[in-house]
């Protein structure tokens, strides 16, 4: 959560940057058919395998929650049944800071005080926060399974001022005196939820936004600033105290939701080793940073490190429209699931505050008005065509398009795809599912449009492993495709082409021999320039067509420009690449052990150049295409 008037200049420039960038798209697609395009699904390009979809509790919860039973009912349906409602299933539990100390309890906005469970040093008062319980007991007994636990501010009576809002100035608020007393706190907590409350949490994030600037004293709302180094201290001392009263056993520790994953990185980045191994997720707000930020945290935080990704934070100003602001949610989901790979996407608010003058925003997926009536526009509609069919379990799969979603889920043999297309021209689009073993004969469409709330249409068959189907504009479209198998074999091969020359990868001279140079040449259409994916922990192993060896860095170096040679499989972490998606279709090839990129030695554009593995740089002779044999 961003802070009131920044958050108005954050989604101000967003917001411009998008009305610009649909502006363009308007302006080329006005009264132009689309030609007809074929999107391509790679089930051997296998990402994160889905946890869920969900928002805060914060505010909306702790002001609902006192509302008549019926009013909240309704609420609770409509965000997490499965049935009559979009089904979420993850929900961030906001640990409150308010108490009896609070000299800024005045000064908060609606809902913005949340109650503290411990309003007072040691004295725990667990009928605090009814509202906001109340809720999270709901969302559970609807099918909610994932809950996180997440801190604003620490309690009053721990901070230097005693101001929920914020330090004099923006300055680190959390008395360091009672450091041990808020990682108590946080684990005590986690235990009553465990023991009393029947929710399990599944992590607890200690900070929100540490290194924002806008955590001042004259603030209306919760929040402090933490120091990376302070961050470093606390960390390990959360995890230390869910060890000590046993919690650790069902809740572990996350950091740093930082308001852009920029500084989520950065902040990851200056932790030591042992606060590293003291947290099991790594969590960031996506109010900013670059595609080449979420593809670094997914390569070295989540694949290299291990570490569980969430994007545990989004919103957006105004749209312009209802289906502007569904597209905009769309547009940030395939962003994030397509760069970063989050297990679970959790949007900001489910309900937006009261008195808010424009519902044609995403501060909330319901829009609430001055007179306390809850309606459902069609951004709402348009975070249900991916939680109510992208369940647990799913995982994310490659396809060829930018704008489209592919999931598929191998125990229930179901496959997903969500289309968006934001053109004001209708989309002909052809899927090509060649690449699954068997295809069940229909797909089902559930529409969101100007016009349409998650709508179910007819039936469009299947044929050949392939359907056609014309994507309204300004429309997301999902299609439910079941019988749908997949064998994870090495049947499928593909040509592997550098987006610097043209050129393919490539085993020199077409040797069988183990040790031999791989290099870039040109098409010769020979079995030594055809690979296979076949996945391994999570990783992809290259595996060449006419040797059956795996693309391996030469004597698992770890050094820039290490030769990259095939070898017999041995299992090393020197055989396992990521394939990380970047513009344009193309992707960069991360080495597990290593964690550097295959590169064209010198951006070479030569037939017979060495392919080497080196720092990533952005450069195109790091990117590379993959073309179905």
């Amino acid at each position: 959560m961003v802070h009131r008037c920044r958050q108005h200049l954050l989604s101000g420039l967003t917001a411009l940057f998008l009305l610009t960038t649909l502006t363009g798209v308007l302006q080329s697609s006005a009264g132009v058919a689309h030609a007809a395009s074929t999107i391509t699904v790679e089930p051997s390009l296998q990402y994160q395998t889905l946890q869920g979809w969900g928002t805060s509790l914060a505010w909306w919860a702790n002001i609902i929650g006192g509302w008549s039973d019926s009013q909240r009912t309704s609420l609770a349906n409509a965000l997490y049944d499965t049935t009559d409602g979009i089904g979420l299933n993850a929900a961030r539990y906001n640990f409150g800071a308010d108490g009896p100390g609070n000299v800024c309890h005045n000064q908060m906005k609606e809902g913005r005080n949340v109650p503290s469970f411990e309003p007072t040093q040691g004295n725990y008062v667990w009928t605090n926060d009814a509202n906001q319980l109340w809720f999270a007991q709901a969302a559970q007994a609807r099918g909610a399974n994932i809950f996180e636990g997440f801190v604003n501010s620490a309690p009053a009576w721990m901070l230097d001022n005693s101001c929920t809002a914020g330090g004099a100035g923006g300055a680190e608020n959390l008395n360091s005196a009672h450091y041990n007393d808020f990682a108590t706190y946080m684990a005590t907590i986690a235990q009553h939820f465990h023991d009393s409350f029947g929710i399990t949490l599944q992590t607890i994030a200690p900070f929100n936004e540490p290194s924002g600037t806008w955590w001042t004293s004259g603030g209306s709302q919760e929040g402090m600033a933490v120091s990376k180094g302070t961050q470093n201290t606390i960390i390990p001392l959360v995890a230390s105290a869910l060890a000590q009263n046993g919690a650790a056993a069902y809740t572990a520790v996350s950091s740093s939701d930082d308001n852009t994953v920029t500084e989520a990185v950065n902040d990851y980045n200056s932790y030591a080793s042992s606060t590293k191994s003291a947290m099991a997720q790594w969590n960031t707000h996506s109010y900013g940073g670059s595609d080449a930020d979420r593809n670094n945290a997914y390569a070295n935080i989540g694949q290299g490190d291990g570490k569980r990704l969430w994007m545990s934070e989004w919103g957006i100003g105004s749209q312009g429209s209802p289906i502007n602001a569904a597209l905009a949610l769309s547009h940030q989901i395939l962003d994030d699931e397509q760069h970063l790979h989050p297990v679970t996407w959790v949007g900001w608010q489910a309900v937006n505050e009261a008195g808010a003058t424009d519902p044609d925003d995403v501060w909330g997926l319901a829009y609430r008005d001055s007179n306390n009536t809850i309606s459902y526009p069609a951004r709402y509609y348009a975070m249900g065509n991916y939680s109510k069919f992208l369940r647990p379990g799913y995982t994310m799969i490659g396809n060829s398009d930018a704008n489209t979603f592919t999931a598929y889920n191998a125990s229930t043999h179901s496959l997903v795809i969500v289309a968006t297309n934001s053109s004001t021209s209708s989309a002909s689009t052809t899927y090509n599912l060649a690449n699954f073993s068997s295809v069940g004969s229909i797909a089902t469409p559930y529409q969101t449009s100007a016009s349409e709330n998650l709508a179910q249409l007819a039936d469009v068959s299947i044929a050949n492993k392939t359907f056609s189907s014309s994507l309204p504009a300004q429309s997301i479209t999902t299609f439910v495709i079941p019988n749908v198998t997949y064998a994870n074999t090495n049947s499928g091969y593909y040509e592997i082409v550098n987006s610097n020359s043209g050129q393919l990868l490539d085993v020199a001279g077409g040797s069988t021999t183990a040790g031999a140079n791989v290099i870039q040449w040109t098409n010769n259409g020979g079995s030594n320039q055809q690979w296979s994916l076949v996945p391994a922990n999570g990783y992809e192993q290259l595996v060449n067509r006419n040797s059956s060896l795996q693309l391996d860095v030469s004597n698992a170096s770890t050094t820039a420009g290490a030769n990259v040679i095939q070898w017999t499989s041995n299992g090393g972490a020197n055989q396992q690449w990521s394939l990380v998606a970047v513009a344009g279709g193309a992707y960069e090839i991360v080495n597990r052990h290593s964690r550097m990129v295959l590169d064209v030695s010198g951006g070479s554009t030569t037939a017979g150049a060495s392919v080497i593995q080196w720092t990533n740089n952005g450069g195109t002779n790091q990117q590379w295409s993959l073309v179905p044999v």
